[in-house]
């Protein structure tokens, strides 16, 4: 049970909510845009299965021996990080077909055969990548590329003058059965996802960032990965209100953070910090995966969510990728206080790594002088989805999941 196995003492949930009250409560809208097309980058594995004259079922072949699939999920799970896309492809020779799994035989248009041979590696394949979904090996349905099932134009048909016998060997010739083929191509695509796009006012150029990859697919995960902290919360027993005293969810639902392009102002280029909790609690939560319209109905079957771990720890470590003495550390440490300060600023106290070598009054400066707070309408929209699909409701759908 969840509750048995990652539950939180008095003691200690008392503890966690003590190191937040000190914590200001002022928040600032951010403003995000989708305005960038994402960066793609692609590998691609392809596997193909021939199938003898007339044949077009899984059993009839035994798809499972045929097809390394040993190799395809080793590929997934090299790059389960990147957008899987899978096109399927199915053909047929010129040789006169039968449908030769029915009894009497049965004739078919040319072209059919191929379109049996797509429905039956669709579904194999589709199948099979759920089993994976359960496992957990992979966390979403790849994208399917539907093709057109083809006939091969390139070897002509011509028993003329054969006895029956020759006819049935000719139909067996490697340069006809060699067009009679299922393919499976999976590519794997880099995709830079840019959501939310961030926009620094009045100082710094608009900027690019992101969070973990979906965290904004939809509105349900948004609510998971961003402002508080309910998803934790909910399986470590915690009420609402205690949820808004732990770190914020940029700290306990994130790996890493990303600046996606340069900051001219301060001479910063693109990086990557990572998020690294010092100890504390790691807690099973689950995050949506459903590929369908999910914006007024939350999906309450189990294959729609996806596992995930969360860091409720007292402090945490942002490891940027750059010399703590050079120019681009001291720039990256003034971005990241920015971003916290503007979106969550309580998320600053937990940072147990800030450096000394930085001068954060010139952001502060510009926090000041950047206008008029307005409230954070995000924040005001995760409390609206947590009240539809309480904390409760949450820790159930968990559970269901492990």
């Amino acid at each position: 049970m969840i509750k048995q196995t990652w539950e939180i003492s008095q003691e200690e949930r008392n503890r966690i909510i003590s190191l937040h009250e000190s914590a200001t409560k002022n928040l600032y809208l951010v403003s995000e845009q989708n305005t960038a097309e994402p960066e793609k980058d692609s590998i691609s594995l392809t596997k193909r299965v021939e199938f003898p004259s007339g044949f077009h079922s899984s059993s009839a072949v035994n798809l499972e021996r045929l097809i390394d699939l040993s190799a395809i999920e080793v590929f997934l799970k090299k790059y389960k990080d990147k957008k899987i896309v899978i096109k399927l492809k199915s053909s047929e020779s010129q040789v006169p077909n039968n449908d030769n799994e029915v009894t009497p035989k049965k004739r078919l248009n040319p072209g059919d055969l191929s379109k049996m041979r797509y429905e039956t590696i669709q579904t194999f394949m589709t199948n099979w990548l759920k089993g994976l979904i359960s496992k957990g090996i992979i966390p979403q349905m790849p994208e399917f590329i539907n093709t057109q099932p083809q006939i091969d134009t390139t070897t002509p048909w011509d028993p003329t003058g054969l006895t029956s016998s020759q006819i049935s060997a000719l139909a067996k010739d490697p340069k006809y059965t060699k067009h009679q083929f299922v393919e499976i191509e999976v590519d794997a695509i880099a995709e830079t996802e840019i959501i939310p796009t961030t926009i620094i006012t009045p100082k710094f150029e608009k900027v690019e960032t992101m969070r973990t990859r979906g965290a904004a697919k939809y509105q349900y995960n948004t609510a998971l990965f961003y402002n508080y902290s309910y998803a934790p919360a909910a399986v470590l027993g915690m009420s609402q209100s205690e949820a808004e005293s732990l770190p914020g969810a940029l700290l306990t639902m994130n790996r890493e953070f990303s600046c996606l392009t340069p900051i001219k102002e301060i001479n910063l280029s693109s990086f990557t910090m990572k998020i690294v909790p010092n100890g504390g609690k790691s807690v099973p939560v689950i995050v949506l995966i459903d590929s369908g319209d999910v914006a007024n109905k939350i999906p309450t079957s189990p294959k729609n969510w996806s596992k995930w771990t969360a860091y409720v720890s007292n402090s945490y470590t942002l490891e940027v990728p750059f010399s703590s003495d050079s120019k681009e550390f001291q720039s990256a440490w003034l971005f990241i206080y920015w971003y916290i300060k503007k979106g969550f600023p309580s998320d600053w106290n937990f940072i147990s790594n800030k450096p000394e070598n930085v001068d954060w009054n010139s952001i502060d400066s510009e926090l000041q002088s950047s206008g008029q707070q307005i409230q954070n309408s995000s924040i005001e929209k995760q409390k609206e989805i947590w009240n539809l699909y309480p904390m409760d409701w949450y820790v159930k759908m968990v559970k269901k999941v492990y």
